[in-house]
């Protein structure tokens, strides 16, 4: 997993298809590309696929005793920035949150059912009282809000009983009370659909191949279909990435 901190110090380079950055303390690579959004103007949520050159590595002992092996549905280094997870650990108590940029955050309880980010950037975490609220919730500095379902999969359980689950992110709530919705395929858990304010018409589709890797993104906006992203590979590796706006 990438463990590098916003204060690093980084250098950025851009050009027409994306920017990339490289952080001098880690070594770590990162590349973001622009893919699509949905919404209007002034509040659109965009899908970025971004290339982190640390994202199969995990630093945090915590993690790599585990063996984790993340699914991220596409090749080697790359994910969505939509692509978001959270752990808990229940020895130490711990949460890790996966970011949009691949980057690890860990939450350690401060109070019952509250956690605080242990790199000092403001997220809260916050656990559900299963009476009104059934989900993990992670707020920001700018009081937008993650929400996550409760538990997705038990990775691992020992004789003892402690265990380390994931859960996956179903919903973003933005402080001016935009939402965007993740819908999930019940199969195998790979994201099949974002739509802006549970909208039936300006929405997202995911598509994948036989690999199980991302092949296709369809833009719709009122209802019609007006741009595609197709990415295909060779052996597993992303080879080619196409974009097809009002051709459709």
């Amino acid at each position: 997993m990438d463990n590098s901190k916003p204060y690093q110090t980084e250098l950025s380079y851009s050009n027409g298809a994306g920017i990339a950055c490289v952080n001098i303390f880690t070594g770590r690579l990162l590349y973001e590309h622009i893919g699509a959004s949905i919404g209007k103007r002034d509040e659109q949520f965009i899908i970025s696929p971004i290339y982190n050159s640390n994202f199969e590595l995990i630093p945090n002992d915590i993690l790599s005793k585990y063996n984790i092996s993340i699914n991220n549905y596409m090749s080697k280094g790359w994910k969505l920035n939509v692509h978001q997870l959270l752990f808990h650990e229940s020895y130490s108590d711990s949460y890790f949150y996966i970011d949009e940029r691949g980057q690890i955050h860990e939450f350690k309880k401060t109070k019952d059912n509250e956690y605080n980010d242990t790199s000092n950037l403001g997220y809260i975490l916050k656990e559900p009282n299963y009476e009104d609220n059934f989900y993990i919730e992670i707020s920001d500095i700018l009081k937008n809000k993650l929400y996550f379902e409760d538990i997705v999969e038990l990775i691992k359980q020992d004789e003892n009983g402690e265990y380390i689950f994931i859960s996956r992110i179903t919903k973003i709530v933005y402080a001016d009370g935009n939402e965007v919705i993740f819908t999930y395929s019940e199969n195998d858990n790979k994201l099949e659909k974002i739509c802006s304010n549970n909208s039936e018409t300006d929405y997202i589709n995911f598509k994948y191949n036989n690999d199980n890797l991302l092949n296709k993104i369809e833009v719709f906006n009122n209802g019609i279909e007006i741009k595609r992203l197709k990415y295909n590979y060779n052996n597993n590796n992303l080879l080619e990435y196409i974009s097809e706006e009002n051709k459709i």
